[in-house]
């Protein structure tokens, strides 16, 4: 005779179950509030100046964060060639600059903006082992079967106004919860001397360990509109 433990089954079933009325929450809320937005994001015009990338009127990011990025790269990919890494969000490019001067096994990049994806193809086929990086032109939320395990998962994405920590839940309990191994690290754009409660506490209930460094900023772009020059460059392990 067998012995079955209705109670863990009971639980995992549960679990699941939350999870499912969970996507299916986020994806109702996707195609209503993000699909607006994507839209018009992607139909916006980019430029890139002396400042920085500016899609419409805003600036989304500055080359005074380079130094930023890099330092995001070398916690997250802790000065090892032997890293998968995901990367969210291409911008300027400057962390894959960054991650791909320390080297890695294979680096996936998604970005949602048309332009911005074709910069990204032009710097991938000037390296010397292009076959290494992939990239994917769609919302990050919508490549789940296109993607694989990751060790390493940078998350520098924009979200409507708003709608920012649904974001972030999503891809803590969806995405990182089955395309980031196990021990694998997550990093994340994080302005201020904290890291929001909400996303902490995300982090904290799925998450092993979270480490913090602290990074200030000494040269403020002209244009620059966060309240603070500070940030923390967050590790979390999971």
């Amino acid at each position: 005779m067998h012995n079955t433990d209705y109670k863990k089954l009971s639980s995992e079933n549960s679990e699941l179950i939350k999870k499912d009325k969970f996507i299916h929450s986020y994806m109702t809320m996707f195609q209503t509030v993000h699909f607006q937005y994507i839209n018009d994001l992607c139909n916006s015009t980019c430029i890139i100046d002396k400042e920085g990338l500016k899609i419409g009127r805003q600036y989304v990011m500055f080359f005074n964060e380079k130094e930023l990025m890099y330092k995001h790269a070398s916690l997250l990919l802790q000065d090892n060639d032997s890293k998968d890494l995901l990367e969210i969000g291409y911008g300027l490019g400057i962390f894959s600059q960054a991650a791909c001067s320390i080297g890695v096994k294979s680096q996936t990049i998604i970005e949602i903006h048309p332009w911005l994806v074709e910069r990204a193809k032009i710097w991938r086929d000037s390296l010397k082992e292009p076959n290494k990086v992939f990239i994917i032109n769609n919302a990050w939320q919508k490549s789940l079967e296109s993607l694989g395990k990751y060790d390493a998962i940078m998350y520098d994405a924009c979200s409507p106004s708003g709608y920012s920590h649904y974001d972030f839940e999503y891809l803590i309990e969806i995405l990182c919860s089955e395309k980031l191994k196990a021990g694998g690290l997550l990093s994340f754009w994080n302005s201020g001397v904290r890291i929001p409660p909400i996303k902490e506490h995300i982090l904290k209930n799925n998450f092993k360990t979270i480490h913090k460094y602290k990074y200030k900023m000494i040269s403020i772009p002209k244009h620059w509109v966060q309240k603070t020059n500070c940030f923390i460059i967050p590790i979390a392990v999971k």
